[in-house]
């Protein structure tokens, strides 16, 4: 019972999953994203407005990748882990 009580008010072990994530500002709700099989940085977003955004998310998934790398180490990468946005993304 204690271990459930503890788990609910926000606390533990810090044995769950980490959840990393970065941010694309996106006008409207998404629709439908797609990415190419070939380039999977690219990737397109169709949103309500009717419009379909062409994006390069090379460098929030570099990003993600030194933060999963700075999680599975416990240290910090050359890249950082400051939890800084990697940039905006590349509209193509």
């Amino acid at each position: 019972d204690s271990d459930d009580e503890v788990a609910e008010a926000g606390g533990g072990g810090g044995d769950g999953p980490v959840l990393q994530t970065q941010k694309v500002t996106h006008h409207g709700a998404v629709n439908r994203v797609r990415c190419m099989p070939q380039a999977p940085a690219v990737v397109a977003s169709w949103g309500d407005t009717g419009v379909v955004q062409v994006w390069d998310l090379a460098p929030q998934l570099q990003q993600l990748m030194a933060l999963t790398a700075d999680a599975n180490t416990g240290g910090a990468s050359a890249a950082g882990s400051g939890g800084g946005k990697a940039g905006d993304p590349q509209r193509v």
